[in-house]
């Protein structure tokens, strides 16, 4: 075969395939569903979202204060939801599953320093 023939339809193969994805973005905007490249860039904010949440829950969680404690397992919770969320999308089974386990420990963590709260015995003046 002819270079020319063979550019000629690596073209028209190329200008079909773009002709064809037109369509099917097309179709995903009328029936209202996202694009992929708005998904992607959702689960690329959720990353960031879950990342930030860690790192304040990190440091909260090092606090003395069991109130600063609650409030960093707090966030370790809200930043495992976000990436649980986020890997979903990617169908990231492996790190679904880490976050799952992370978000247990993260509401037990809650509940421990909720109720060590609760138990500090409040100073009688007498």
């Amino acid at each position: 075969m002819h270079r020319a023939t063979v550019a000629c339809h690596l073209r028209r193969a190329i200008c079909d395939a773009q002709k064809q994805l037109a369509r099917v973005h097309r179709a995903r905007d009328d029936a209202g569903m996202p694009n992929p490249e708005s998904i992607a860039d959702l689960v690329q904010w959720f990353q960031w979202i879950g990342a930030i949440l860690g790192i304040l829950g990190a440091w909260w969680v090092a606090s003395q204060t069991t109130r600063a404690r609650y409030w960093g397992f707090a966030c370790f919770t809200m930043s495992n939801i976000v990436l649980i969320a986020a890997f979903l999308c990617m169908s990231a089974w492996p790190l679904l599953a880490m976050q799952a386990i992370f978000l247990i420990t993260s509401l037990r963590g809650m509940m421990t320093n909720r109720l060590a709260c609760e138990a500090r015995v409040v100073p009688q003046h007498s």
